[in-house]
């Protein structure tokens, strides 16, 4: 009996299904899927540009490939981020068209709007895989499905990478092979070879499943999926691969291991492997799973991301899955034929669920919404000037990318003209000893204490530090000679302590005067109503080691300005005082 009212539901639900299809024609659902494609498109490409123009791009990524574009497109095959030959890091000329847009636009924003249509228009051959098998619902459905599958919003609103871009062309490729569509596969492969030529081991695996209706375009599939790879891996990787480049980060480690069965056994053997398929399958509620020939496409993605021991490989949200994602998609899609009428739409609303929830959960509104280091971040590269060659940290690169010369700071001294320095370590360790223990702290004081360099711009974020045209010209500060002078250590003295105003708070002034150049690690510790603050002479924007005999210099410091007195002494970054029996001044603030 209950198998009957089984059948009766399974037969009303399929009646139901085909009354909607009737009523919504094919042409008007193309209609909806366009516009919400195109919205999607648009949203994305606006929550990227929010997070450029913000300054919230936390990787290099963004910088590299504006840099590489920027360059292909002028003929430059140089890149300076990872000082290489550009064909030794990927086979990607989309990006040397995609440079000329730099032409007419400013190119970052230029390929994150590239990037975000190319995503999801993705989602319009899933759209028709559905449309086949399930008419005009199945067609909005298939691309609401794509669509919601949570890679991509965090995909295409973060950085940019030509294997995103490559989803496009792998829609294309999924469809024209589950569709027995010769010609179509051929150009879909050759798209994918121009945007990353390891992508391209996914068209190998289509031209394989090709095999059983046209052994033709089979063969010249898989040709012209292989060429790129053999070209890059035995040509251009050998001569051109950079030291330390992405390959030994990924896959070092198994190069390093000494014992191969054991190291595979702990490597393979972690939760986050072990779920990690599973996981980019749950998405769709694990409907690909009754399509299983078509998932042999996503083991190129699949091993390269087990294998890597990069530790944001096996997140959901990282561009290393996206490639997948059309074959996962489509899979469920076919797989979905294999499942009674009446169960598709509980496990579509299960699966449309648990996209929304966790798609929507994975974007960070702060990181486009304007904050005190956008600020300071625009200040610090309105200083740089154009075309000039510069260091900068990740955030600032990719406002810096389109010029000749542009590299990651802080590394060794690429001869720029520019360094931009990230000090907002310091506002983590305000007034704290830790300060000096920081990794960040030293390089900035070797920075600060070079003759070479001056510092142009400061504020509570970024130093940035020009390359010098002529030799330091030292100009003496005065001072009231009739002033005492206490000695702090051998090479600085102090006259006075003074009220102040520092940025705007109340705080206090030492009047320092220097017997010679100090150590580029000094800082003063200050006692002030039992309370100890340790802090980097001169805001820390300039060096103890620039002093210079007989220089008078002013040290501001926003600390509570007390009543009566305050204690001052020196420390190095071991905590020890300069000298043996440096002292522990006590004097009045005037």
């Amino acid at each position: 009996m209950s198998g009957d009212r089984l059948a009766r539901a399974n037969e009303a639900l399929t009646r139901f299904a085909g009354d909607v299809n009737a009523r919504l024609s094919l042409a008007h659902a193309r209609v909806i899927s366009g516009l919400l494609i195109t919205v999607v498109a648009l949203c994305w490409a606006c929550f990227a540009i929010a997070r450029f123009r913000t300054f919230h791009n936390v990787t290099f990524d963004l910088a590299f490939y504006t840099r590489m574009a920027w360059g292909l497109s002028r003929w430059d095959f140089w890149d300076p981020v990872l000082q290489t030959n550009v064909m030794g890091l990927h086979l990607s000329p989309v990006l040397g068209v995609l440079g000329f847009l730099g032409h007419v636009a400013p190119l970052p924003e230029a390929l994150l709007t590239v990037q975000a249509f190319a995503l999801a228009g993705a989602a319009w051959p899933i759209g028709k895989l559905a449309e086949k098998h399930g008419g005009s619902l199945g067609m909005v459905g298939g691309v609401a499905l794509f669509l919601l599958y949570p890679n991509l919003t965090h995909v295409a609103t973060y950085e940019m990478h030509p294997g995103s871009l490559a989803i496009l062309p792998i829609a294309w490729a999924v469809y024209a092979c589950m569709e027995e569509r010769g010609r179509l596969l051929i150009i879909a492969t050759i798209g994918v070879a121009l945007c990353r030529e390891d992508l391209c081991a996914i068209t190998a695996i289509l031209g394989l499943l090709a095999w059983s209706w046209d052994r033709r375009v089979a063969l010249i599939t898989i040709a012209l999926s292989c060429v790129p790879i053999v070209l890059f891996l035995f040509v251009f990787h050998p001569r051109h691969a950079p030291a330390g480049g992405s390959f030994d980060v990924h896959f070092g480690h198994w190069r390093a291991a000494d014992d191969l069965m054991a190291h595979a056994l702990h490597h393979f053997s972690t939760t986050r492997r072990l779920a990690w398929i599973p996981l980019t399958l749950a998405p769709v509620a694990f409907v690909s799973l009754f399509a299983p020939k078509w998932l042999l496409a996503t083991l190129p993605v699949f091993g390269v991301t087990l294998l890597s021991a990069f530790p944001t490989t096996t997140d959901l949200d990282v561009h290393y899955l996206t490639p997948a994602v059309p074959v996962i998609v489509a899979a469920a899609v076919a797989g979905m034929r294999s499942l009674p009428a009446l169960v598709r739409p509980l496990v579509g609303a299960v699966s449309f669920s648990a996209l929304l929830l966790v798609g929507f959960g994975m974007l960070d509104g702060d990181a486009f919404k304007e904050d005190a280091r956008t600020f300071d971040a625009r200040a610090a590269v309105a200083h740089v000037d154009d075309g000039a060659s510069v260091m900068a940290p990740y955030p600032l690169m990719p406002h810096l990318a389109e010029r000749t010369s542009v590299h990651p700071s802080p590394l060794p001294d690429r001869a720029s003209r520019f360094v931009i320095l990230d000090v907002s370590h310091r506002q983590r360790f305000v007034h704290d000893e830790s300060l000096l223990r920081t990794e960040e702290e030293p390089r900035v004081a070797d920075w600060l204490a070079r003759e070479d360099f001056e510092l142009v711009h400061a504020n509570a974020s970024y130093l940035v530090m020009r390359k010098r045209d002529d030799a330091r010209e030292e100009r003496l500060a005065t001072h009231d000679d009739a002033l005492p002078l206490h000695t702090l250590t051998g090479c600085l003295g102090l006259h006075a302590i003074e009220r102040a105003n520092v940025s705007g708070e109340e705080g206090i002034a030492l009047v320092l005067h220097a017997y010679a150049p100090c150590p580029r690690d000094l800082v003063v510790r200050i006692k002030s109503a039992g309370v100890v603050h340790t802090d980097l002479l001169f805001s820390g924007i300039r060096s103890p080691e620039h002093l210079r005999a007989g220089q008078d210099a002013r040290s501001l410091h926003a600390i509570p300005v007390p009543r009566d007195q305050v204690t001052v002494s020196l420390r190095r970054t071991s905590g020890a005082r300069p000298r043996r029996g440096d002292p522990d001044l006590t004097l009045p603030v005037r």
